[in-house]
Order: structure tokens, then C-alpha cells, then sequence
């Protein structure tokens, strides 16, 4: 038996991201100030706490839409200093400040944040299906100020209003599509995926195996959202400080398109940076959907990346395939069925390949126009 309550214990540490988060060596200083905002903060269940700031939310099984709701409410200044309470008493609830997940009411005036009533049909706008949970209605009432208090910093207008969109689309959508019980896609799944944060969420509940007491329930709450808020916390970093500049550099690869090929189906970036989903956008954009073959980038070790274009998001099927009648070919084999000097490889499904040179790597690109 103690045996078992230690492998327990185990996958239990392993779950959780305290060491991780604190860890300066492992991840930047604004995962460590993640997890001091939405891991910290006193945890109450069934009992209102007096004069006192308080944000409800339900007890029993919890979830990682709640979760993250309420680690989101803590990184503004508002509510930093709220400390929480789980309740499915609703006297208890009518006192709260706010309350997210349960109550049965969405009211913005009210503060009241649930989405289980009949009638509840919120979406994020009119260009998203999915139902909102708690977490997508906290985000889409407050996640600008969200971003803000996350960077530390104000943004333009324009690029504030793009983070705050991927986010969503990146993040949120699926804490909400998951909670609703609504599947990323239609159709039989190849293979089971149980490694998601919202199934990490639910492992770190306390297991039918091990004794209930009120202190463990409140302290697995509190790493549930420490372990929300710090991966919330890097999506947004990701989003404002990788994608969002990267933005720039494919729209002038996309200006210059011309001049690596008279096609304009290559795009050369100047630098390594995050494009596939700027290529989509930007395309549509541009009234070009699709035309986009093939991107060429300098890799680290001096190298050059051939990366056919993916069809379209949320696929791996590729536009067009990587010097098709040499796949899986490598070094001076591929060069010698190519033609092309200093090949290094093409992957055995044609979507990446290299070359030791950019010219070289052109080349590939180009014959694979053929």
C-alpha cells in the first residue's frame, strides 16, 4: 500500500509545475511571476470569508476552465488581492464579488460568470461556434486588460487586438471546447490524446485511491491554477514577443516573392521566425489563397530548410511535395538523382528537406515547382 501511495505521489509531483515555475534556470522570470499571481492566494470552501475581497467559484471536482478563470481574474489588479472561495451554496455566493462557473447566471453588470443555464448560447464572436466556459467568458470581458497586465507594457491598438484574437484561438477556444464536451474536429480520432491541460488539470483531482480532506482539495486547486496561469502566462509571451514581429518579416519575404522566382511561389525569409499561419492570413489577405509553395530559411548550423507549405491550417497535407521523385533520398544520393549540388536530404513524405547552401536549397524549391 505504500508503495502505491508513493508512485501516487509521484505522478502527483511530476503533474504539478511549482518546480518548474520557480526554476530560473528552466523557464524566464515571467513564468515565475505567473505562478506568484495565480498560484498564491488563500482558498476557502464552503465558508464566506469575512471582510474580505472574494471570488466564488463551485467546490467538488474541478476543472481547468474555473481554473484558469480565476488565475486570470488574479493578474489584475482588481482582484489580486481577492482570495477565493468554492461553494455551491448560493447565499454563500450571493456575497461574493464576483463568481465564475456556477450559479447558474451570466450577468457582465452583476460579475456573475457561468455558462451551465439553459439558454447559454455565448460565443467568443460571430466567427466562432464553440460555447463559452468560464475561462472564455472571463477572457472575452476581460482578456485585453489580461494581456496587458501579463506584458507589463501597452500595445498599439492594432496589435493588441491580434494578440488578444490568438490567444483565444490558441488557448482559450480549446479550455472552452473541452468543458462544453465539443470535439477539435469532426470524424474517428487516429489515436488518443490524453496529454492535454485540461486532462493534466483533472489527473491533479484527488484520486478515488487516496483519503479526501478539504486542506488537499483547496491546495490541488491552487496548482491547477498555477498550472493554467503559467502556461496562459508563455501563450501570450509567445503570441506578442514571437509570432506578432514575425508577422513583418513574411509580408516583406512575400513583397520580394517575385524576385526569388518569377512564379512568386517561394518565399526566402530573412531570418528564422514562426510563418505558417502568417502565410495563410496574409494570403487571404492578399487575394492569393494557396499560392505559396514552398519557404526557404537559414538553418542554425549554416544550412538551408526547403518547408513545403502545409494545405491549410489544422492539416499536414502539403501544397506540393519536396523533389517528389527523390523522397527519403539523402547526402550525395539526393544530389546525384537531383542534379543539385550539396543536398543534404528529403524527408520520406516530401514536406522538409535541406541543402548546405541557400543556393542550393533554392534549387530544390525551384524543381520541385516542375
Amino acid at each position: 500500500m505504500e508503495a502505491k501511495r508513493l508512485h501516487r505521489n509521484l505522478m502527483y509531483e511530476g503533474t504539478n509545475v511549482i518546480s518548474a515555475l520557480l526554476n530560473p534556470d528552466m523557464f524566464p522570470e515571467y513564468m515565475n511571476r505567473a505562478n506568484e499571481l495565480g498560484f498564491s492566494g488563500e482558498v476557502f470552501l464552503d465558508t464566506f470569508p469575512e471582510n474580505r475581497k472574494v471570488i466564488g467559484t463551485h467546490s467538488g471536482t474541478f476543472h481547468s476552465d474555473e481554473a484558469l478563470a480565476v488565475s486570470l481574474l488574479r493578474t489584475l489588479p482588481e482582484y489580486r488581492d481577492h482570495v477565493i472561495m468554492r461553494t455551491r451554496n448560493q447565499e454563500l455566493l450571493k456575497k461574493c464579488d464576483i463568481v465564475v462557473d456556477v450559479g447558474g447566471e451570466y450577468d457582465f453588470e452583476k460579475k456573475r460568470f457561468d455558462h451551465h443555464q439553459k439558454g447559454f448560447e455565448c460565443t467568443f464572436d460571430s466567427q466562432h461556434k464553440t460555447k463559452l466556459s468560464s475561462a472564455g467568458l472571463i477572457y472575452k470581458h476581460f482578456g485585453r486588460e489580461i494581456i496587458g497586465a501579463i506584458l507589463n507594457r501597452s500595445l498599439p491598438p492594432a496589435d493588441l487586438d491580434y494578440v488578444y484574437h490568438k490567444v483565444y484561438d490558441h488557448f482559450v477556444e480549446e479550455i472552452d471546447g473541452t468543458d462544453n464536451g465539443v470535439n477539435s474536429s469532426s470524424g474517428d480520432s487516429n489515436y488518443k490524446v490524453t496529454t492535454t491541460i485540461s486532462s493534466r488539470v483533472a489527473r491533479l483531482g484527488i484520486s478515488w485511491r487516496e483519503e479526501w480532506s478539504e486542506e488537499k482539495e483547496q491546495e490541488r486547486f491552487r496548482f491547477a491554477m498555477g498550472l493554467m496561469i503559467g502556461e496562459f502566462w508563455q501563450r501570450v509571451h509567445i503570441e506578442a514577443d514571437e509570432i506578432l514581429p514575425a508577422r513583418g518579416i513574411v509580408r516583406e519575404a512575400m513583397e520580394k516573392a517575385k524576385e526569388v522566382h518569377p512564379s512568386g511561389e517561394i518565399l526566402v525569409m530573412k531570418e528564422s521566425c514562426p510563418y505558417m499561419e502568417h502565410v495563410f492570413e496574409l494570403e487571404k489577405e492578399r487575394g492569393e489563397e494557396g499560392k505559396t509553395k514552398f519557404v526557404v530559411v537559414e538553418n542554425t548550423d549554416g544550412s538551408w530548410r526547403v518547408r513545403a507549405m502545409n494545405a491549410g491550417p489544422g492539416t499536414f497535407e502539403v501544397r506540393k511535395k519536396i523533389l517528389a521523385k527523390c523522397l527519403g533520398l539523402r547526402d550525395e544520393e539526393l544530389s546525384r538523382a537531383s542534379g543539385i549540388e550539396g543536398c543534404i536530404f528529403v524527408h520520406i513524405n516530401g514536406f522538409i528537406g535541406s541543402n548546405k547552401t541557400k543556393e542550393g536549397a533554392l534549387k530544390m524549391a525551384i524543381q520541385s515547382l516542375e
